[in-house]
């Protein structure tokens, strides 16, 4: 856990108007309590699994952390999903499979990195 700092109230400085938020905001409150009762949600796992055609041949890493990661933007992006006959198969890829795939291999290309720096 971080440490709290705190600070008389004369030294921190002056909001002005340029500070005020202006549009859209978003109550990060009310945001964390939406995504804290997603976590609750099971069925999103088994969504993903009708949806993904996994080779036989690939990575158990690698697909357990695709299909974390595709149910957690599945989750969030389509939560009103409840079987995977909700949702058009191009939604899917487009919005999870994909964003999924390329963030998973720059997790792959970091390892990569970090192992030749520092071999085992």
């Amino acid at each position: 856990m971080g440490t709290l700092i705190r600070t008389k109230g004369w030294r921190l400085p002056r909001i002005n108007e340029s500070l005020e938020v202006r549009g859209y905001a978003l109550n990060v409150e009310y945001f964390s309590e939406i995504l804290n009762s997603l976590r609750q949600v099971g069925d999103f796992a088994a969504i993903v699994d009708d949806l993904l055609e996994v080779p036989k041949k690939s990575d158990t890493r690698d697909v357990t952390g695709i299909k974390r990661l595709c149910g957690g933007y599945l989750k969030l992006l389509f939560p009103n999903v409840h079987s995977a006959s909700d949702i058009d198969k191009s939604d899917f890829e487009n919005y999870c499979l994909k964003p999924t795939l390329e963030k998973r291999g720059i997790i792959r290309r970091q390892t990569q990195i970090r192992n030749t720096k520092f071999p085992r």
